[in-house]
């Protein structure tokens, strides 16, 4: 199904949402500032519209998120050390099988 009209726009509330390019847990974020940034989730801003791209060739998506996508990103190096993000909160694998 095309769901380019509905990922763009989504794009737009999570840009939105932003805090100091920190993603929330869900958008629209109705948990507040302090559920933002988890591995695997707050991806969804460069994932998201990187996918997009490869399958819809729009360009302008891109263009139009490269702002969120930075400052994503920057959040992250803000906060790693030697490149690696192992602070805060992260859901991590919830499907994990233990023996």
């Amino acid at each position: 199904m095309n769901v380019n009209s509905f990922f763009a726009k989504w794009l737009q509330d999570v840009e939105a949402d932003q805090v100091d390019g920190k993603v929330p847990f869900v958008v629209p974020n109705v948990l507040g500032t302090g559920a933002v940034n988890s591995t695997g989730w707050a991806d969804v801003a460069t994932i998201v519209p990187w996918n997009m791209y490869l399958v819809y060739g729009d360009k302008q998506l891109l263009e139009k998120q490269y702002g969120s996508m930075k400052a994503y990103v920057e959040s992250i190096r803000k906060i790693a050390r030697d490149d690696l993000w192992n602070s805060g909160f992260h859901f991590g694998d919830w499907l994990f099988l233990s023996p």
